[in-house]
């Protein structure tokens, strides 16, 4: 009879596919002309009691479509040596086929950025810096990149300076 008995895999490397959300994509593939090509990934497999094992990839390209939801695209991992055949970091435990895994894609090198919360910048973009006299002068500054509730501002600040972050009405 004609039954399956066997599928073959490849087992040099494995390919991920992850979900990112959809707002979040240009954190790590708009802001250079490479995308996402070969940006350093870690996939975390949990195995219980604590374990975690870690397996380093490359994220090689966006996949051209969005989840089932519509709120998350997806972009694929490219893991060798997946099943640690090749006796390397973390061959001791395979990454097993059809496990849910955390994924983490390095973003693209930012340059000279200053990190403040989100909440510092008003809807104008601008920030309200400390003067040496203790008056407040906003300032407008570029937004390199958001991140959940950090700004990353490229321009706009000078080093030493005083940003509010925290507005208090007396």
């Amino acid at each position: 009879s004609d039954s399956e008995i066997a599928e073959i895999l490849q087992t040099d490397n494995f390919r991920v596919i992850v979900s990112i959300p959809y707002e979040r994509i240009c954190n790590i593939a708009c802001l250079s002309k490479d995308a996402m090509e070969n940006r350093k990934a870690y996939v975390f497999q949990e195995l219980g009691d604590g374990i975690i094992v870690v397996k380093e990839g490359v994220a090689v390209r966006l996949l051209g479509d969005l989840d089932a939801s519509g709120a998350m695209a997806r972009a694929v991992v490219l893991v060798d040596d997946p099943l640690g055949l090749e006796g390397g970091k973390g061959a001791e435990v395979p990454l097993f086929l059809g496990s849910h895994v955390q994924v983490e894609i390095e973003g693209p090198d930012l340059g000279d950025v200053v990190k403040l919360p989100l909440s510092a910048l008003n809807a104008a973009g601008e920030v309200n810096v400390l003067r040496s006299d203790g008056l407040l002068e906003p300032r407008k500054v570029d937004v390199r990149i958001v991140d959940g509730n950090i700004a990353y501002v490229s321009k706009g600040l000078q080093e030493g300076e005083k940003v509010v972050i925290e507005h208090r009405q007396k």
